[in-house]
């Protein structure tokens, strides 16, 4: 059985936000870019459109705070 989330507007009446799509994928990178902790406060990014030397480009490339990488790809 699938499981649906949503996510809320929190106020006296919580109210669900409206589902959105992205027309590129380049508004999400752009968007993650200017406001990193989209995705978390603990990840520094440090590269964008990096090239892997192997099989393409990374969009983001990321460092946890545990050193381990974080990539999207």
């Amino acid at each position: 059985m699938p499981i649906r989330t949503a996510l809320w507007k929190v106020g006296p009446q919580p109210v669900p936000l409206v589902e959105s799509t992205l027309t590129k994928e380049q508004l999400l990178e752009e968007m993650i870019v200017k406001a990193p902790r989209l995705l978390s406060e603990e990840w520094m990014l440090i590269g964008r459109q990096e090239d892997t030397g192997y099989s393409g480009r990374i969009d983001l490339l990321a460092i946890a705070p545990d050193i381990s990488w974080i990539t999207k790809l």
